[in-house]
């Protein structure tokens, strides 16, 4: 994995160029990309916060190196030798297929652990004041006035029409905020 075809900071920057005026669209192939960098570039460093007792804990992290380090087990517990698996990692690179598929199954187990077993996901970030939590609630069904010209390209704009929305899962958000923001608001 010494081999970094690209940096993490270089994915950032390729990204960026690419999406001058970004679409706020999923896109996995971009996705992919800045996680392939992640995997293979072991020197960058993320901030995560974390809430504890109450107040915005931030913490540093190298996850390339984290993933080269469970590889490295990966390796150990096939047979090879620490030094080995060590080695066989340094020297590696990793397919962009490996990235694709980490992408699908962290997307499918925070969709399942939502959906299924109720609970909040977080990510990885640096936020200072506050630490936010994406989760499903149920959305009742519901009829909903829309314009119609969003089904109807012909209709005028002054029409409406109704659509009928079955119950379904909606993103939340929740926001904890840190102890001290509150004091500062006071």
């Amino acid at each position: 994995m010494s081999s970094v075809k690209i940096t993490v900071n270089e994915a950032i920057l390729k990204l960026q160029e690419k999406n001058k005026k970004p679409k706020k669209m999923y896109n996995k192939g971009e996705l992919t990309e800045l996680v392939f960098a992640m995997m293979n570039d072991k020197d960058f460093l993320t901030k995560q916060a974390e809430l504890k007792s109450g107040e915005i804990v931030i913490k540093d992290r190298k996850l390339g190196e984290e993933f080269a380090t469970a590889l490295v087990d990966v390796l150990k517990g096939v047979g090879l030798k620490q030094a080995e698996a060590e080695e066989l990692v340094k020297n590696y690179k990793l397919p962009k297929s490996l990235a694709s598929s980490v992408v699908d199954i962290v997307h499918a187990a925070d969709y399942m652990y939502m959906d299924k077993i109720g609970k909040g996901i977080k990510f990885i970030g640096d936020s200072k004041d506050t630490v936010q939590t994406l989760f499903f609630g149920k959305a009742n069904t519901r009829t909903h006035k829309i314009p119609a010209t969003s089904l109807n390209k012909s209709a005028t704009p002054s029409e409406y029409s109704a659509v009928k929305v079955d119950e379904h899962n909606r993103l939340q958000l929740k926001t904890t905020v840190s102890k001290n923001l509150k004091t500062w608001l006071k």
